[in-house]
Parts: structure tokens; sequence; C-alpha cells
């Protein structure tokens, strides 16, 4: 299928490797930007590309780990210490930097776990949709941001990361859906191109915004459900065209009725294997030895 050429911006992000002691104390190392192309050197070691689902509550927060070390972390869940809890999990203690962050929306069940990350790793870029909330909990974040002196970049549909052999495409939202004032809608939904594996996440858009990506994103493995199951992002004609191996629901205790009996079915019939944070713990993703896509448990 061939997508993507009207890219706006193009951002390639450069992984090295230093041992030693500048390898445990300086994770990164911020190069150069110039017309649109971003260029950093990261702090990592080589490995299989992985992605973790993590159980931060009502809420949504995931972790990709390129092959070439770069880590980048797509929202943070609520404002809880799950996040931090899942992070102090899969990484050393001496591990305390991350090289991307993705805020895909100004909602706190998003944003509000970032608060306490931001403090407690060393980021290297915080990438957002440039949409305020107006809410104290986001003015607070943003002033964390602003004392923290992390770089801010506001990205779109059209701009793309290419990490080594990964590629991270931002396909959601456009001008119209950033001028209609929807926070939810007007979330950063991005496709992620690894090692023969495609992933989509879905943030918390609704079933009509999912129908007008859906030929945009195409077939992938592994899906990042939208809204945690909710009613409201079910679209059996999205189902069907992601037609996903696994899909993930990220979801805590709730009042909503999240996960939808109705999602969970139509994820089933369309061959989907289900996976839930509030059952399964931290959910990772890799391609196994032969081929497949692989789930295992992390705790």
């Amino acid at each position: 299928m061939e997508k993507k050429k009207d890219c706006a911006r193009e951002l390639r992000i450069v992984v090295d490797f230093i041992d030693g002691y500048f390898k445990k104390f300086s994770p990164f190392l911020l190069v150069i930007v110039v017309v649109g192309t971003l260029s950093f050197s990261v702090i990592g070691g080589k490995d299989s590309f992985s992605e973790y689902f993590l159980p931060v509550g009502e809420g949504d927060s995931e972790l990709i780990i390129t092959a070439s070390g770069a880590k980048i972390l797509i929202d943070g869940g609520p404002v809880n210490s799950a996040v931090l809890e899942s992070l102090d999990a899969i990484f050393s203690p001496l591990d305390r930097s991350l090289d991307v962050i993705i805020m895909t929306h100004a909602e706190v069940d998003h944003f509000g776990g970032l608060m306490d990350v931001v403090k407690n790793y060393r980021v290297g870029l915080f990438m957002w949709n440039g949409i305020e909330s107006g809410k104290e909990t986001f003015k607070a974040f943003k002033k964390v941001l602003d004392e923290e002196n992390i770089a801010l970049l506001v990205i779109a549909e059209g701009d793309r990361m290419t990490i080594g052999g990964t590629k991270i495409y931002v396909v959601s939202p456009d001008k119209a859906l950033l001028a209609g004032g929807d926070l939810n809608d007007s979330a950063i939904i991005v496709e992620v191109d690894a090692e023969s594996m495609r992933s989509a996440f879905m943030s918390d858009i609704s079933s009509n915004i999912e129908e007008m990506l859906a030929g945009r994103i195409g077939r992938v493995d592994v899906l990042k459900v939208a809204h945690h199951g909710s009613k409201g992002s079910l679209s059996e004609e999205f189902f069907n065209t992601l037609s996903p191996t696994i899909a993930v629901i990220e979801v805590g205790k709730n009042s909503y009725g999240h996960p939808s009996r109705e999602v969970v079915s139509a994820l089933s019939t369309v061959g989907a294997r289900v996976f839930r944070t509030d059952e399964k713990g931290i959910i990772k993703v890799k391609k196994t030895t032969d081929g497949n896509v692989g789930v295992f448990a992390v705790w």
C-alpha cells in the first residue's frame, strides 16, 4: 500500500552507542535541528524491537524500545505512580532516560503520570499536538515541562520519525481535527513499522475518526484499541480493515463499562487475540524467532 508521500517533515533520529561512564550518566546528546530534520544521539544497546503496554489504571501509556536502543514513551496514564513503577520494572536502576515522549492529547488520563516521569527521567524531546486543556492540572504539567527545560515539538498528520530501522508515522490529526476543538478526536495517532511488525496506537479517538483513518493505516499486527475499549470507539469497518493479530485494551477500574462487550466481541470476530492491562499487567509484544508476533508478561 503506497502512502505517506506528502509527509510534512521527517525527523531522523540517529542512535549511537557509547560505553562506560558516559553511557551511565549522559543519556543523550542533542545535536542539531535544521530545516525540519531532527538528529540527536542517544545511548543504548542493540536488541530486538519491543512494545510495552503499561498498566496505569484507567488511562493510556505505552513504551517503544527500538532495536537500536531508542526509548519512546507514548502517554503516561493518570496522576498516580503506576507509570513510574512500570518503567522501573522494565529498565535497570541506572537507566533514567527517555529519548522521546509523545503526549497524544491533553486529557489527564494520558498526561497525568507524565508529571512524575519528566521529574525522574532525562527526556530528549517532548512531542504533542499543541492543543492545550484549560484545566489546572494541565497548566501545572506545562509548568513542570518548562521547569525541567524539556524541548517541545508540535506534530501532526504527515510528520514521521526514522529511528534506525523503525519508522513512526503520524496519521492524525489533520488541520480540520485540530481546529475542531475535540480533545479526543484531535489526539495524535501513530503507526509504527519495525522488523516486519506494524502497529497502530489509537489513543482516544471515536469510531467516525477510526473509519476515516482505516484506509490510511491498513492491515496491522498490533492494535492499541481506542479509548479503553469504549463502545463510542467501536467501528467494525475499522477492525475489519486493520484485522489485527493482537489487540491491547488499556483499562483500569472504572464506572463507564470499559471495555464494552461489543468491542471485545468485534475484535474476536476479526481473529484478534485480546489482552487487557488490568488483567495481564505489563504486556510486552515483539517478534519471535519464528517470525510470529508474541505476547510476553513482564509482571
